[in-house]
């Protein structure tokens, strides 16, 4: 884990900022892989939420992190090794390395390939684009935006997140409102700069949908 190992914070950055914009890259990456590249880049993942601990930062189960890259590279029979594994830990050693810029080549993928989005999806990129929301506010926001016309329902909304997270379209940032405006059951979700991409790739799909439309002498009137 040469390039996490050497990851120096200065000045008002911290560990999580550096992680946080290297995550999103990697678990697209890990969905879209298998074998061996998977579990380089979950277990590049796991190690980034130890750092991540440093900061303070809630993280999840890191151990259970490095058993799924194992099991996703069974065929090189890596195993755990002997010493525990907890935040803060050196990643498993006998999982190669993975060079920072060849990640983000070959795991950052075109926009394009996301095409088209689920009308859902779409509408949560929107709700999004202009600042952070919880899941509640971006019910209400889509709503608003369609004049009442779409309201998604609670199971819709938590399906597509998930989807979306894993894609690497948002993020649950590490900023919160203040205290007074707050709610600590509240999760919070921010577009990512490859989930504005996408937004405006399907912008520009859904463009020249219409555009064909029109030319092949459709005309929308009144709903």
């Amino acid at each position: 884990m040469a390039w996490l190992d050497n990851v120096h914070v200065g000045g008002n950055q911290t560990f999580s900022s550096v992680v946080d914009r290297l995550t999103p890259v990697m678990t697209r990456g890990a969905a879209m892989a298998g074998g061996a590249r998977k579990a380089d880049l979950l277990a590049h993942t796991a190690y980034g939420a130890s750092l991540e601990a440093r900061d303070g930062r809630a993280v999840g189960d890191v151990a259970q992190q490095y058993r799924e890259a194992i099991a996703d590279d069974a065929a090189r029979n890596l195993r755990l090794p002997p010493r525990s594994i907890a935040p803060g830990t050196v990643a498993v050693d006998n999982i190669s390395t993975v060079a920072t810029l060849d990640v983000m080549r070959s795991a950052d993928p075109s926009p394009d390939e996301l095409l088209p989005l689920p009308p859902a999806t779409f509408h949560i990129l929107m709700a999004l684009a202009d600042e952070d929301r919880h899941g509640y506010a971006m019910i209400q926001e889509v709503a608003a935006r369609t004049g009442g016309r779409l309201k998604l329902s609670a199971g819709t909304l938590y399906r597509s997140i998930q989807r979306m997270l894993e894609q690497g379209l948002i993020v649950e940032p590490r900023e919160r409102p203040p205290a007074k405006d707050d709610d600590e059951r509240r999760r919070y979700y921010r577009l990512t700069a490859f989930g504005r991409r996408v937004a405006e790739a399907e912008m520009r799909r859904l463009s020249d949908l219409v555009r064909i439309a029109r030319n092949a002498g459709l005309h929308a009137g009144k709903a």
